[in-house]
Parts: structure tokens; sequence; C-alpha cells
């Protein structure tokens, strides 16, 4: 994988939040940058909004019920969003 290019990219859409995973990276590495940008927004961390649906888009990436459990944690734990879909 190139040095510059990013394993998560976040777009706003009409139904929420969308997260596309680049196929490339390995799963740890997609959720360290998760984990950061995540911390790194404040915005995220105000609970006194209301809650942000978020979808996940893998592209072609093969995810297990495991690392489905772990972004599900990462995401309704740490923050005031919740997952809508995991394609």
């Amino acid at each position: 994988m190139k040095e510059n290019q990013q394993c998560v990219t976040i777009k706003g859409t009409k139904e929420g939040l969308t997260f596309y995973i680049n196929d490339d990276p390995p799963f740890s590495q997609v959720i360290d940058e998760l984990t950061s940008k995540l911390t790194s927004t404040d915005f995220l961390e105000d609970k006194s909004a209301e809650a942000l649906a978020v979808i996940f888009n893998f592209g072609y990436r093969y995810v297990s019920k495991e690392q489905k459990q772990q972004l599900r944690q990462l995401i309704e734990v740490r923050t005031y969003m919740y997952i809508k879909r995991l394609d």
C-alpha cells in the first residue's frame, strides 16, 4: 500500500456517515486508523447531539464476525453513533 493512501475514508450522506474501507491494508491497520480518526474528531464526542447512523462499505474485503464485532464496539461504545449497515 502507498504511504499516503488512507485505510478509511469518511463521507457524509443523507443516511448518516459512510465509512469506506480500503481493501488492501491489514484489518489491524484499518482499526488503528479508524480509532485515530474517531479520537481526533471532537464533534463525534458530543453526547447532546442525536445519534448518528454509520454505514460501513468494505468493497471486496471479507470481514469476519469477530471483525464486525470489533467495529461495533469501537463505534457504539466510544461514540454516540450506531451502525446502520455493514456492506
